[in-house]
C-alpha cells in the first residue's frame, strides 16, 4: 500500500501470490472462509494499516456496500465466465506446459495435485464460488456489529437566511466571545440565548467571512509572520469587517464524517484551534497548525450548525397582540411590566446573564431592580399564557 504526493487515494500493488490467494499453499492452509487480512500478509506491515481501517465503521459499511452493488453487477459470473473463456484461450498452450512441468507432482507449497488442468479449472471455480458466498456473510455481518454508516462531511452549502453555530467536536462548546474582552474569541457551553455564539457567514469569492451576530465584527487570525510561515498560538480576534482582508476569509475543509470542517485562514493557512482541548468556558481559540493530522485532532474539527432564521426576533409571536409592555429606565435601572390585564402574564419572570446563568427571578407584578447587574447585555424570560417569550435587556 502505498500513497502519491498530493493525491489523497491510497494505491495497491502490484499483487501476487496467486496460489494463496486462490487456495492452494501448504503455508497458510484452506482459505474458503478467511479474509486475507488475518492469513495474507505475514510480516508485511501494511497489514496494520488494514486492520486499523477495518475498526472504520464507516470504511466496514462502505466494503459491505461496494460488494453488494458488485455481486449485483454479477461479478461472480463474470469471473467464471472469464476463466472458462481463457481456458479454451491457452488450451494448446497448457497442454505442453503439462509435458514440460507435469502438474500432479508437487512443485512448491500445493495442497491439492491435479492430474489434469481441467481439474485444476473446476477447483479454481469452486473455491471461488465458495469464497464469495463467505465475503457476503462477512462483510454483511461485520457492517451489522458496527452500526449504521455516518456519511463523509460534505462540501460546506451557504444558506444565507440563517445565522450559524460553531461546535468544537471535542467538547461540544461554541466559538464565542469574552465577557471582558468583547474582541477575544474563545469557546463556551451552548446557550441559545448568547448572540454571541450566532454568526453570520459571508461568501467571499471561494471563502467565509464569519461575522458576529452581537458585535457586528468579523473574525480575524492575527498570527505573526516569522520568516517564511505564521506563528501558530495567537488567540483569534473580532475586527470591523473588510471583505477584503484575507485575515478575515475562511476556507471550511470537509473532514471524517459528521459534518465537522477544518476552518482554515486563506492569509495564514493556520487552523482555527480550541486551546489544549479544554471544555472550560471562555477557553481561548487559536490559530494552530494545519497539517496532516487535522482527521486526528477533534481540537481542529468543528461543526457548522444552522441556526435562528435571520430577521427573527427572540421574542416568540403568539399569533395576536399582545396587550403589555416591558419597560425599563437605563437611568433608574427599574425594569416592570404593563398590562392592562395583568392576569394575562401572571406568574415569575426570570434573568440570565450572557453566560446562561439566572441571575434574578420576580414577580411580574412587581419591579425588578437592576442597578448591581454588571455592564452587559442580558436575556429576561416569561410565560405569556403557554408561549414562553424572551427579550434582551442591555445594561450600560
Amino acid at each position: 500500500m502505498y500513497k502519491k504526493k498530493d493525491d489523497q487515494k491510497f494505491y495497491w500493488g502490484p499483487l501476487w501470490d496467486y496460489d494463496i490467494a486462490f487456495n492452494n499453499c501448504n503455508r497458510v492452509g484452506d482459505v474458503s472462509e478467511s479474509l486475507m487480512i488475518n492469513k495474507g500478509f505475514g510480516g508485511d506491515l501494511t497489514q496494520k494499516w488494514v486492520l486499523q481501517m477495518w475498526k472504520d465503521p464507516w470504511f466496514v459499511q462502505l466494503i459491505n456496500r461496494t460488494w453488494k452493488e458488485y455481486l449485483a453487477r454479477g461479478i461472480e459470473e463474470h469471473v467464471m465466465d472469464y476463466i472458462d473463456s481463457m481456458s479454451v484461450v491457452i488450451d494448446r498452450s497448457q497442454a505442453m506446459n503439462f509435458q514440460k512441468w507435469p502438474i500432479d507432482r508437487r512443485d512448491y507449497n500445493e495442497i491439492v495435485l491435479f492430474s489434469t488442468y481441467q481439474e485444476g479449472v473446476d477447483y479454481l471455480k469452486s473455491f471461488l464460488h465458495t469464497h464469495c458466498a463467505y465475503l457476503t456473510n462477512t462483510f454483511a455481518k461485520a457492517a451489522e456489529e458496527m452500526g449504521s454508516m455516518e456519511e463523509p462531511t460534505p462540501e460546506f452549502t451557504l444558506d444565507t437566511g440563517f445565522y450559524y453555530r460553531l461546535f468544537n467536536k471535542g467538547t461540544g462548546n461554541a466559538i464565542d466571545v469574552l465577557d471582558s474582552e468583547g474582541d477575544k474569541v474563545c469557546t463556551w457551553s451552548p446557550a441559545r440565548e448568547r448572540e454571541t455564539q450566532q454568526w453570520e457567514i459571508l461568501a467571499v469569492g471561494e471563502y467565509y467571512q464569519i461575522v458576529n451576530r452581537e458585535s457586528g465584527l468579523a473574525l480575524y487570525d492575527c498570527a505573526v509572520k516569522e520568516g517564511e510561515i505564521y506563528k501558530t498560538g495567537t488567540q483569534l480576534e473580532l475586527r470591523k469587517p473588510r471583505s477584503s482582508q484575507h485575515r478575515q476569509q475562511w476556507s471550511f475543509v470537509p473532514v471524517n464524517t459528521g459534518n465537522t470542517y477544518i476552518l482554515v485562514n486563506r492569509l495564514t493557512q493556520l487552523a482555527i484551534n480550541n486551546a489544549g482541548g479544554s471544555a472550560e468556558n471562555g477557553n481561548s481559540v487559536l490559530s494552530w497548525t494545519n497539517d496532516s493530522e487535522n482527521s486526528l485532532k477533534d481540537t481542529r474539527q468543528w461543526r457548522i450548525e444552522k441556526d435562528e432564521a435571520k430577521g427573527e426576533t427572540s421574542v416568540e409571536s403568539s399569533g395576536r397582540e399582545s396587550q403589555y409592555w416591558v419597560l425599563y429606565n437605563p437611568d433608574t435601572k427599574q425594569l416592570h411590566f404593563e398590562s392592562n390585564d395583568m392576569k394575562q402574564i401572571d406568574g415569575h419572570a426570570s434573568i440570565y446573564a450572557a453566560n446562561g446563568e439566572c441571575v434574578m427571578q420576580f414577580r411580574i407584578s412587581q419591579t425588578a431592580d437592576l442597578s448591581s447587574f454588571r455592564k452587559g447585555i442580558y436575556i429576561l424570560t416569561w410565560m405569556e399564557e403557554e408561549t414562553k417569550r424572551t427579550v434582551k435587556v442591555a445594561i450600560k
